[in-house]
């Protein structure tokens, strides 16, 4: 049986091909080149030669190189720069050109702000193309491994262990020039002077980390870097704690596009729901927004702060207070009406004063809410909570009618909705595109890669949503 073979690859061709005909007119790298042609009003930087060696290479070209690469998960500039020699698409896509790698390096290394411009541009495009609801909108974050070696970050224990370490050897080493204990340096092979050189390289890190410990008490900060000072050690899903970045994104309900998205180095995402609501709503542009998040975002403050910005956080509720195998307070209900709660054994709870809670700049007001008779008597009392002499209290928010509407039946659908439009992101982004760590150190340079990545992956949604043909229609019109 014969197989179907191709061309011969020493055939002459009288006519060969032009590089026009390398990409068909329906491939993806088209919108790439449309869409970049278009912009306009972002001020790249480029190397300049200052009159010395080639001209530079025009930031657009540059531009197009990055976009491809991440779209497909090549993010290496060395590997970026092969596939300038070999892959047809993007020769095509830049005429030919064969920039090196560290002319590739750099101008992601000196644009980093602009490629966020990027993105916001191709955002504009998406919403102009009614690709945003700007009804529903799911927040989540996710931890990315810094480039930065675990045993490079330090804590205020780890760096008062290792100058007590050193304080401990620097002393064993200057009792034995002292005591001239000759058999003990015979056996270690060690001469005075080798021992003062010992000595001397110790005090020098001890110098190096006394002055980390010292700039740590400085700041609120819990971690300094020696590496990138702005990476974090995070617990991550599989329990080892590695240095991160975690990163923030808000996605839309209609086609799980990007709307924006944050780099933080917090180890947890308590603080981050106002300010990825607000940026979700700024960049929407509507004047009330609906934004749906787990339970790690459950913050009195941040919810206090989205209905300021008219935004309606629905976030799942779980923490109750008492717990430990007494009654949480989910099981006491309140009357909105009588203004007090009924507890598991049916008595009336009514506010007996207040409490002030400071949390950060903001003051949240409580009621105290507790049993006319202090709960003497009362057939569950030891399931309710372990006071022998007191009585159960129950805690009410001033504004906690907000967390209320979060419990109803209507705020649980809309939960249910949130894994559906927030998680595929993050699927597509660290399992298409290989994006599970950065390459680059500290937040702007990591802002600038998620930027590709994120451009590289609303990119590819809009094109299935839209088509090729229709894509560029809408850009170039």
């Amino acid at each position: 049986m014969g197989f179907k073979k191709g061309e011969d690859r020493y055939q002459v061709r009288l006519l060969p091909p032009a590089i026009e005909d390398y990409v068909p007119q329906n491939d993806e790298v088209r919108v790439i080149d449309a869409f970049v042609d278009k912009l306009t009003g972002i001020k790249f930087q480029y190397s300049d030669f200052a009159g010395r060696g080639n001209q530079p290479y025009d930031p657009k070209d540059m531009l197009k190189i990055y976009i491809y690469c991440y779209l497909k998960g090549i993010r290496s500039s060395r590997k970026i720069e092969k596939e300038c020699e070999s892959n047809l698409k993007l020769i095509w896509l830049i005429n030919g050109l064969t920039p090196d790698d560290k002319t590739i390096c750099d101008f992601r290394k000196n644009n980093k702000e602009q490629l966020y411009q990027v993105l916001k541009e191709f955002t504009t495009i998406c919403k102009n193309a009614k690709l945003f609801a700007a009804e529903l909108v799911a927040i989540d974050g996710s931890k990315f491994e810094a480039s930065c070696a675990k045993n490079k970050i330090f804590t205020r224990d780890k760096l008062k262990h290792r100058i007590e370490s050193i304080d401990y050897h620097i002393s064993n080493y200057l009792n034995q020039i002292e005591k001239n204990d000759i058999l003990e340096m015979q056996q270690e092979r060690l001469t005075k002077e080798e021992i003062e050189n010992i000595i001397s390289n110790l005090q020098e890190k001890r110098a190096k980390y006394q002055e980390l410990s010292e700039e740590l008490e400085k700041t609120d900060d819990k971690q300094i870097s020696f590496t990138d000072s702005d990476c974090r050690l995070m617990k991550k899903r599989n329990g080892k704690c590695n240095p991160c970045y975690n990163v923030q994104v808000a996605s839309d309900s209609k086609y799980n596009m990007i709307v924006d998205f944050e780099v933080t180095n917090h180890t947890n995402d308590t603080q981050e729901l106002s300010n990825m609501a607000i940026k979700a709503k700024e960049e929407l542009g509507v004047d009330e927004l609906k934004v749906v998040a787990d339970s790690g975002y459950e913050n009195r403050v941040e919810f206090d702060t989205c209905i300021e910005n008219n935004i309606i956080p629905i976030v799942d509720i779980k923490s109750t207070e008492q717990g430990n195998g007494y009654f949480p307070k989910d099981k006491f209900v309140y009357d909105t009406e009588r203004d007090l709660y009924i507890c598991p054994a049916k008595r009336e709870m009514y506010c007996v004063g207040q409490e002030i809670h400071k949390k950060g700049k903001k003051k949240l007001r409580h009621k105290i809410y507790k049993e006319k008779y202090r709960c003497k008597d009362c057939e569950l009392r030891k399931e309710c909570f372990n006071n022998q002499n007191g009585s159960r209290r129950i805690l009410r928010w001033e504004k906690e009618g907000i967390v209320d509407k979060m419990k109803t039946k209507e705020s649980r659908e809309e939960l249910r909705k949130r894994k559906g439009i927030i998680e595929p992101v993050f699927g597509v982004v660290k399992r298409c595109f290989g994006f599970e760590y950065v390459l680059t150190r500290g937040f702007g340079g990591v802002k600038a890669e998620f930027s590709l990545a994120f451009l590289a992956y609303n990119l590819k949604r809009a094109i299935n949503i839209l088509g090729v043909n229709q894509l560029i229609n809408l850009i170039t019109g």
